[in-house]
């Protein structure tokens, strides 16, 4: 009920008497009452104090006095016994006033909620409880004003958003901004302060983005505190573009930028290879006398120098760090260190952590990770051996993260050695753990034993409070793990939760590693399951570890249901993760799903490394798209990424594949001038690109030039020119004069840049042999006896090339024996191979021969894929085989395989000649679904046509629709009309 603003007064026809109130109340009464006034004291008259004024003030002063219960007894007295309802409003607005929040939350909850329906009030006690920070009653009375009609004030409407952020309900937070937008109403500048800053920490940022700009656009100008937030968030999130526009507008208004922003800014430049923009910011700050570079900013500088390999320019600046009387630091260290374990240079770190000592600084853990990491790749076991106890004799355990590359990059042999080490420090240290147990563990082969050392293992270590039970796990994981065992490996994980620890993500992710190194991806997805179960959710590092193993193996299907379960999660990718996806559809030749992959990840405001684009560049130029390659190449220069080697190879890989000489030399000067010798995988692509297009002089003089230059040859290079070789054995017939003339100019453009203009083309070679098929094999042979003595030897692709040339060479004789000689090596033959046998028996007439060794590739194994099919088709059909053929045509179509062109056209004319015109039709009609009706076919077409006319065949309406397409297309409009007058002529007779 609503209750009278006034208090009503006793109706005189009452009979019934209030009962008196209280000793006490009346004790208080007595001496709170003013004496009367006599009426000579003032000719004004004087309103007399009521009942209910008087239980008021008592009310009051009780609770003044911090006497919540007897001010509460007041007003049920003043209620019960004269039947006077003393006004909430009256009294909640004296205690909000005085700001006596929590009385006026004690009066508030002694009415009943329909006692109050005013809803300033209630607006009033929002913004009390949003102060006590109660947010439940908070959100209870927002409600109940909205149930009313009306809003919540600005203020307790910007209390309640503040309160939500302080509770970190930002999703709520952003539900009422949106409901009190679309009532018109735009919370205060405090508040979006608050809310944005809260958004920006949980990674909401596309949200902060948003009520960024309603910020902006209301007029409301933000704060330093604000601006630095939301740089921080979008450096953090790799959105430099967002941080960018940030950072100008700081600069617009006036604003000081600190040095902590400021590296923030450098470290996101660096991130995404645009070195110029950090430089540039690097030496602003060094100008500005009131924030000059600190140690953090050096050493920002020097880890974004050595991640694009500016080594020179690293060392200059740590020298010039040192030369302002910084002092480097154990972080500054860490940095080189680290960069140079991963380019393989172990001597130079362990350098570094020598000199480290001068510096008065101790290695920590990531420094000695660093170090015996790259000492495992390098196989120096000694030295890790030696390097792992000095870590232990610091009194430094390994963690998660060093278990991890242990696991990954130690020899499981030594696994157990590492790990008894540890424990064996660790009972020297007080730890009573018995190091014999581990040995035992380590050398048993039952499984029953090996759980039994396990379990009294691990109840040993977690009985001592030196080590926690995650590292306790980490240990026993590693060493199960490396003998294979992931059943003891799973125990483990069930004694953890024996003891009250549940593992971590980090365990979780520490054992699928190991089952996907593998090759158990089935364990690894029932260990996803398992985590689930548990409550455990997989976190990105999990998804990264499925999706890493999926493109490694291949299976970028399940790689990418992998990949958009983790977008529908709510993840947001690194690039590593779309780095890995883009990477094996480029391998795969799905192109088009690569750039949408790519332009996903842009719309997801993901900054593209120089790997993603080095991948898509070489994708497309394989592919021939040239004009896509160089969009991309163009799109890394103006988004200042570094360009690397690879991407220059791939481009002119590309270019060279197209025969635009021109532009590919262009490119290749670019690359000279930018510093970037050319190496090994460069003279590789062209070499084979220029044995391809069959200019053998050429591609032998690029390999003496590639000597020449002291650029060593792989076995890439000898497998390039070999199978070059042997691919151009019986090639005779002189070159298109266009592709000739463009060859020459090519070779005097590349042998200009390449060779510094110090060497003329076809003088390197000159004394070479290779015109006639004899000099060509003997050339091949040559190469191939000189491999041993660079230290390389023959595999399976050379011996390939070699058994294509004899074939070519029609040299039977030899292949025989080079398959012997494979066979003594350990290589098998494979089905390309096998094809190329094939192909040379079919060359010479002898299907039987082909069919024994199709044949005999199904019963050792050997799949044949579409062209080993293909070339038996083909086979078959000159001679004149058709019903094989044929057989072979539909087995392919099942498996998913589509023959070739050429293939059905010899099919077809085979089936014409052995007077099959029904099983002709039948592949006629699959040629016009599939698409390989042309001129030349049409021939045979009209054979096909006129009799199956002649037996009252038809085409199905497709069929026909398709054929007189073509027929239209290359201007055979008799055939047409034919086609077109007679076709319905038979559709309409009767059957039979």
């Amino acid at each position: 009920m609503f209750f009278d603003p006034q208090p009503r007064l006793p109706s005189p026809t009452l009979t019934s008497q209030p009962s008196p109130p209280p000793p006490c109340l009346r004790r208080f009464a007595s001496s709170s009452i003013p004496p009367k006034l006599s009426a000579s004291s003032s000719s004004l008259p004087v309103a007399m104090p009521s009942h209910s004024d008087h239980c008021f003030s008592f009310f009051a002063s009780f609770l003044r006095r911090g006497l919540p219960s007897v001010a509460l007894s007041v007003r049920y007295a003043s209620s019960s016994s004269v039947g006077l309802p003393m006004d909430p409003a009256r009294v909640l607005r004296t205690l909000l006033s005085s700001r006596q929040f929590t009385k006026a939350s004690q009066v508030f909850l002694s009415f009943t909620s329909p006692s109050i329906s005013d809803p300033s009030l209630l607006d009033s006690m929002l913004l009390c409880y949003c102060k006590l920070r109660d947010l439940p009653r908070a959100q209870s009375l927002f409600n109940s004003i909205i149930q009313l009609g009306t809003l919540p004030s600005l203020a307790s409407y910007g209390t309640l958003l503040r309160l939500l952020c302080v509770k970190e309900q930002s999703s709520h937070a952003l539900s009422l901004f949106f409901r009190m937008a679309k009532a018109g109403v735009l919370p205060p500048a405090s508040s979006y302060h608050v809310l944005i800053t809260r958004l920006c920490s949980e990674g909401y940022l596309n949200e902060a983005c948003f009520l960024f700009d309603v910020m902006l656009g209301d007029g409301i100008r933000p704060s330093l505190p604000l601006l630095k937030f939301l740089t921080y968030g979008f450096c953090k999130w790799h959105r430099m573009l967002e941080a960018e526009r940030v950072f100008r507008l700081m600069k617009s208004h006036g604003f000081v930028l600190d040095r902590k922003l400021c590296t923030a800014m450098i470290h996101g430049y660096f991130r995404e290879g645009r070195i110029s923009l950090a430089l540039d910011l690097f030496k602003e700050l060094k100008e500005r006398i009131d924030c000059e570079p600190d140690v953090c900013l050096y050493t920002t500088m020097i880890h974004g120098f050595l991640k694009f390999n500016f080594v020179d320019e690293g060392w200059e600046l740590f020298h010039e760090m040192v030369g302002c009387g910084l002092q480097p630091n154990v972080v500054t260290f860490n940095t080189m260190i680290s960069w140079y374990c991963k380019n393989s240079d172990v001597d130079s770190a362990l350098a570094l952590l020598d000199t480290m000592k001068s510096y008065g600084l101790t290695p920590n853990l990531h420094c000695y990770t660093a170090v015996i990491t790259a000492l495992c790749r390098a196989k120096r076991l000694v030295e890790v051996e030696k390097w792992f106890e000095k870590m232990l004799d610091c009194g430094l355990i390994p963690d998660d993260r060093m278990f991890q590359l242990l696991i990954k990059n130690l020899p499981f042999d030594h696994m157990s050695w590492t790990m008894g080490k540890v424990l064996d420090h660790l009972s020297r240290n007080g730890c009573n753990i018995s190091v014999s147990r581990f040995v035992r563990l380590c050398t048993s082969d039952s499984d029953e034993e090996l759980q039994r050392e396990v379990r009294l293992l691990f109840d040993e270590m977690a009985g001592n409070n030196i080590i926690s039970l995650k590292v306790v796990l980490h240990i026993l994981l590693g060493s199960v793990c490396s003998l294979g065992k992931f059943n003891i490996a799973h125990l483990l994980m069930e004694n953890m939760v024996d003891h009250g620890s549940a593992p971590s993500i980090s365990h979780y992710n520490f054992l699928m590693t190991c089952l996907c190194k593998e090759d158990r991806i089935d364990d690894a997805y029932s260990l996803l399951c398992l985590m689930r179960s548990r409550g455990v959710l997989p976190d990105l590092a999990t998804h990264s570890i499925v999706i890493n193993f999926h493109c490694k193996r291949g299976d970028i299907d399940l790689a990418l249901i992998a990949f958009d379960e983790m977008i529908q999660q709510g993840f947001r990718l690194p690039v590593d993760v779309y780095n890995s996806i883009i990477r094996s559809l480029c391998k795969a030749g799905r192109m088009m799903e690569a750039q949408l992959t790519f332009d996903r990840m842009l719309q997801a405001g993901i900054m593209p490394d120089k790997g993603i684009y080095t991948a898509l560049i070489n994708g497309y130029s394989k592919m021939g798209k040239i004009v896509d390659a160089r969009y991309l190449f163009d799109e890394m220069v103006c988004r200042d990424i570094r360009l690397s080697s690879h991407a220059y190879n791939a481009l002119i890989n590309g270019l060279v594949k197209t025969n635009m000489f021109r532009m590919a030399g262009k490119y290749l000067h670019m690359m000279l001038e930018n510093g970037f010798v050319p190496d090994t995988v460069l003279y590789n692509m062209l070499i084979n690109q220029f044995f391809k297009k069959g200019d053998v002089r050429f591609g032998l003089d690029l390999f003496a030039l590639m000597v020449r230059n002291q650029v060593e040859p792989d076995i890439i290079t000898f497998g390039a020119v070999i199978n070059g070789i042997c691919r151009n054995v019986s090639r005779h017939e002189k070159m298109k004069l266009s592709l000739a003339v463009k060859l020459e100019e090519a070779r005097c453009l590349l042998f200009k840049l390449l060779s510094r203009n110090t060497i003329v083309p076809g003088k390197l070679t000159q004394n070479v042999r290779c015109g006639t098929t004899k000099e060509k094999i003997e050339l091949a042979i040559e190469y191939i006896l000189h491999l041993p003595d660079v230290g390389l030897v023959p595999d399976l692709y050379i011996y390939t090339g070699m058994i294509n040339g004899f074939c070519r060479a029609n040299m039977r004789n030899n292949v025989n024996a080079l398959i012997d000689s494979m066979d003594k090596a350990g290589v098998v033959i494979n089905h390309v191979a096998c094809t190329i046998l094939i192909g040379a028996h079919i060359n010479s007439g002898e299907i039987d021969c082909a069919t024994e060794l199709f044949n005999q590739m199904n019963r050792n194994g050997c799949m044949a894929d579409n062209v080993t099919l293909d070339t038996l088709i083909k086979g078959y059909s000159i001679a004149e085989r058709g019903m094989e053929a044929l057989s072979l045509f539909y087995m392919m179509r099942k498996r998913g395989f589509f023959p070739s062109k050429s293939s059905c056209h010899r099919l077809l004319d085979c089936l014409c000649l052995s007077h099959a015109s029904d099983l002709a039709f039948r592949l006629f009609e699959e040629m016009v679904l599939l698409g390989y009706m042309e001129e030349e076919s049409l021939q045979a077409a009209h054979k096909t046509f006129d009799v199956m006319l002649k037996r009252g065949k038809t085409p199905d309406n497709e069929a026909k629709k398709q054929l007189l397409n073509v027929c239209y297309k290359h201007g055979e409009y008799d055939l047409a009309f034919v086609i077109d007058k007679n076709i319905p002529v038979y559709e309409v007779l009767p059957e039979g």
